[in-house]
This record gives structure tokens, sequence and C-alpha cells, in this order.
């Protein structure tokens, strides 16, 4: 999944709300897989 969006610095540096996102989404992945 380094190939997502979610994963790219730009859209963090773009808007910080998604940092938090991907943050909160991160640990639920992990949980996930």
């Amino acid at each position: 999944m380094k190939n997502s969006p979610l994963a790219s610095p730009n859209i963090v540096s773009v808007s910080p709300r998604s940092a938090l996102i991907v943050s909160l989404a991160n640990p639920m992945f992990v949980r996930s897989t």
C-alpha cells in the first residue's frame, strides 16, 4: 500500500487534516492485517 495516495507525503503537506486521518487509519490497517 506504499503506492496508495494516503501514504503520499504530498497529501499530508497539502491538508494536515489528512495526516490525522492517516495516523488514525494506520493502526486500523495494522489490526486488519
